[in-house]
């Protein structure tokens, strides 16, 4: 993970102050006698905000209590703010006009190639020594911010043209994720969000078939970095730590890489949920031709509907058309089978072994 920058006050961060000329009498005659000419170009407009970043910037400032947070991203024109809020004025509309601000925390923004493309950052008005634990926040909150960023998001001009499919797609699959995170979170700011984004972003879900018909994200990937970074998203949102055994090496598979760090997050999230002790365990090895995802919890039951919504999400991102799993509901529990995954929950507790197979295998 990338060693966040710290900075402290510099001069010229307070605000950025442009003088204007000041129009007199004697300037309307000369403004008149000129009007012919052809009149100066007007600016460029400001980029409308990324819903996504925006809530991540809310997320932020509520969780480290900073009055400032934002989400800045490196453009032809300079930087602009994706996502900002400004708890004790009005948002923002770029990194300069932020007025008043003493210190800042910052953690630079990286696609998978390393190239940095922002910053996500919380700033205060009082002098304030931010600590490990602050800088770590921002590092996790930056790894939600990272699939955004490696389609070209986060590098795209946001008012030189209509949103593209893909781009309507990824915001689709930002919203369920967010969705998903909240109804196994005690983050009231999550469940708030979770609740909310769906119904105000309707008409992307409507437009966009997220779960229905193939999409450019269905590729190979390597499904060991999936996991990892799912299971660092459920860890930062629950507060808790799953015993985790990945394998070292690489696990290149076919399928949409961003409905299984889905599906793994909801599960990881439901499991530490339902969990009444004893650790929450997941496995991925090699395995033949293919790739053994096996989750386990001693200490957990799921409901039937639980069951079902778990089986759901892995084979809708194994991108196969493969038939919804058959659910069997007996004496010793409930079980859920399809040809890529077993779910099994009961009195001894939960299990899931997903198979993948290996791209080329």
């Amino acid at each position: 993970m990338t060693t966040p920058t710290r900075r402290g006050p510099e001069e010229g961060d307070a605000c950025l102050t442009v003088p204007l000329r000041a129009v007199g009498a004697g300037d309307a005659a000369s403004t008149q006698a000129t009007s012919t000419e052809d009149p100066l170009p007007e600016p460029d407009p400001l980029p409308q905000p990324d819903p996504f970043c925006e809530r991540v910037a809310r997320v932020a400032a509520s969780t480290l209590g900073a009055p400032v947070a934002y989400v800045s991203i490196a453009s032809e024109r300079g930087d602009v703010l994706a996502g900002a809020v400004d708890r004790e004025g009005s948002r923002p509309r770029h990194p300069a006009a932020i007025e008043g601000v003493v210190t800042v925390a910052e953690h630079e923004l990286r696609t998978a190639d390393g190239t940095v493309v922002g910053t996500l950052a919380v700033a205060d008005r009082v002098e304030r020594a931010w600590d490990d634990g602050d800088y770590l926040q921002l590092a996790e909150l930056s790894e939600l911010l990272v699939p955004q960023l490696d389609d070209g998001i986060a590098e795209a001009e946001l008012t030189e043209s209509a949103p593209s499919h893909d781009d309507m797609a990824l915001l689709a699959d930002a919203v369920l994720t967010l969705a998903d995170h909240a109804e196994t979170s005690n983050d009231p700011v999550l469940v708030r969000c979770g609740a909310t984004a769906p119904r105000r972003l309707g008409s992307v879900l409507a437009a966009v078939p997220v779960r229905t018909s193939p999409r450019s994200d269905e590729r190979v990937f390597d499904m060991r970095f999936a996991v990892g970074r799912a299971l660092r998203e459920a860890e930062f949102v629950t507060g808790r730590h799953v015993l985790a055994r990945l394998a070292h090496g690489a696990l290149m598979v076919h399928g949409d890489q961003f409905a299984l760090e889905r599906a793994v997050r909801h599960a990881v999230s439901s499991l530490l949920d339902h969990a009444r002790s004893g650790p929450v365990s997941v496995g991925l090895e090699p395995d033949g031709a293919y790739a053994r995802l096996s989750f386990a919890c001693g200490n957990c039951t799921w409901s039937a509907a639980e069951v079902a919504r778990i089986a759901a999400d892995f084979d809708s991102a194994a991108g196969t058309a493969c038939g919804p799993a058959t659910l069997r509901v007996d004496a010793r529990g409930v079980t859920a089978i399809s040809p890529s995954l077993q779910v099994t929950t009961g009195g001894h507790g939960t299990s899931i072994l997903v198979n993948r197979m290996l791209a080329g295998g």
